[in-house]
């Protein structure tokens, strides 16, 4: 069965559409891209591509501070994430906590982690 409910993502885009009288339509020509693109991305019925909440931004400027909010839930939505580190050594440490991530955490040391973030503005 197909999903025709829309993500987090889209949940936020929606918001911003309507809080801003601006229909689905509009919002893809400024995205350059198709309406029927623009909403399979809100469903989840195609990637988000990398560059997407970047891309929303300099289309939008006005939502520039949206960014970060936007690139979280388009990460949720691809289920990955994508890192650029210029020391090696940076790099490798944090490849291994990513991929230990996959394996059995408890939802304690994710809970702390969680608590650690926050405590550095993440």
């Amino acid at each position: 069965m197909v999903n025709n409910r829309p993500t987090e993502l889209g949940i936020e885009l929606r918001k911003l559409r309507i809080e801003n009288h601006m229909n689905m339509a509009e919002m893809a020509s400024r995205l350059d891209m198709s309406t029927s693109q623009l909403s399979a991305i809100e469903t989840g019925q195609r990637p988000v591509p990398s560059d997407f909440s970047q891309k929303f931004v300099e289309k939008f400027p006005e939502w520039a501070h949206l960014e970060m909010k936007l690139e979280e839930l388009a990460t949720l939505q691809r289920g990955t994430v994508t890192f650029r580190v210029e020391e090696p050594r940076k790099a490798k440490a944090m490849a291994a906590f990513a991929r230990s991530l996959n394996s059995d955490v408890s939802d304690q040391f994710i809970a702390e982690l969680e608590v650690f973030l926050k405590k550095r503005g993440q």
